[in-house]
């Protein structure tokens, strides 16, 4: 399944990745690495989601 992200949610994202690096580096990186492994993971696991407005969507932990 291909995994899109809106432009929110790449904004967000990257909003993410700034406000967890004003704290510490590796936060950020910690933080866009659990990210990544969830979207690989609903690329894996898609279609088994609740779907909102047309798209299977999951919780990031």
């Amino acid at each position: 399944m291909n995994v899109e992200l809106s432009d929110d949610a790449e904004r967000d994202l990257l909003n993410g990745i700034v406000f967890y690096d004003q704290n510490s580096r590796q936060a950020g990186d910690h933080f866009l690495a659990s990210i990544t492994a969830d979207i690989r993971s609903l690329s894996l696991l898609g279609g088994i989601h609740a779907t909102r407005h047309g798209f299977h969507c999951m919780s990031a932990s």
